[in-house]
């Protein structure tokens, strides 16, 4: 949020994280291709914006 966003300050809030009780993780190939094709738009949107 804070790369498209214009903040003149940013809040930093922890996350908690827990145990898993069932099943299998949620993160796979085709979740962490996913985060990588949004980091993507979010910087070529920083390099090519006007400023």
């Amino acid at each position: 949020m804070i790369a498209k966003g214009h903040y003149g300050k940013a809040l930093e809030v922890p996350y908690v994280f827990t145990d898993r009780v069932l099943g299998e993780s949620k993160l796979n190939n085709k979740e962490i291709l996913n985060y990588l094709k949004q980091l993507r738009k979010l910087y070529a949107g920083r390099i090519f914006s006007s400023s």
